[in-house]
């Protein structure tokens, strides 16, 4: 099992930093409630169109999440 922080986990942290809750998140993100839980639990993957609305909304960049997502699935 692999120490690196994934995606779902650097998404929860920033929400709770932010004082949002799961439902605001879907709501910035124009996405269902369960396409935001989806990408948090890790089912959903983090595409280039999703990680640019995840830069907006969470002020992280885009090539960021990206790598994230590439390496947490590469420790799967």
């Amino acid at each position: 099992m692999s120490s690196k922080i994934k995606p779902g986990e650097l998404i929860m942290a920033q929400l709770e930093l932010n004082n949002k809750s799961v439902y605001d998140f879907a709501s910035e993100m124009d996405m269902r409630l369960e396409e935001a839980q989806q990408l948090i639990t890790g089912i959903r993957r983090i595409e280039p169109q999703i990680a640019l609305k995840l830069e907006y909304v969470l002020k992280i960049p885009a090539h960021y999440w990206l790598y994230l997502e590439q390496h947490s699935r590469e420790a799967e």
